[in-house]
């Protein structure tokens, strides 16, 4: 007997395995995506940082940069009195809103850019999926950074320290 057909088994298992190739790689591209968010915002941040050094030490002004929790903004210290607030200008394009958490350790949520580019005071910076202690990493490439005095370097969160890549 010859047969020039499938049999409803054999298109039964053909659909199963397409669904479950589809779901797998469904699931695999959400992941990748999500830590290309968390790297492209990372990398943002990092930009607009080195922007208000430079621009600390182009114009001889001091300029911060403050963190919330879901979004962030570079401000001229306009008046130079050195306190925060008062009067201060906010660079064009901020704030910038974020899809993910921004999380400065240490005390308070700026960092300071004096009028030599240098930052004064030494922080790790996180872009982080929740605001939740537990979460160790991300996933991505670069997820923190290390902000001193005179270096801003990107890394990646180990689930104790940043680690540069």
């Amino acid at each position: 007997m010859t047969s020039k057909g499938a049999t409803l088994v054999e298109a039964v298992i053909i659909v199963s395995v397409i669904s479950i190739l589809t779901v797998t790689g469904l699931f695999s591209y959400q992941g990748w995506a999500r830590r290309y968010r968390i790297e492209s915002l990372t990398k943002e941040l990092y930009s607009d940082l080195m922007k208000a050094r430079v621009l600390s030490l182009q114009k001889k002004i001091r300029h911060y940069a403050v963190l919330e929790e879901k979004s962030y903004a570079i401000v001229e210290d306009s008046n130079d009195d050195g306190d925060p607030g008062d009067g201060d200008a906010m660079l064009p394009s901020f704030p910038r809103h974020t899809e993910f958490f921004v999380q400065k350790n240490g005390t308070g949520n700026m960092i300071f850019f004096q009028k030599e580019g240098l930052m004064s005071n030494s922080s790790t910076i996180r872009v982080k999926t929740s605001t939740d202690a537990s979460e160790l990493t991300t996933g991505a490439d670069y997820d923190c950074m290390k902000v001193s005095a005179t270096r801003i370097i990107m890394g990646r969160y180990d689930g104790r320290q940043c680690v540069p890549q």
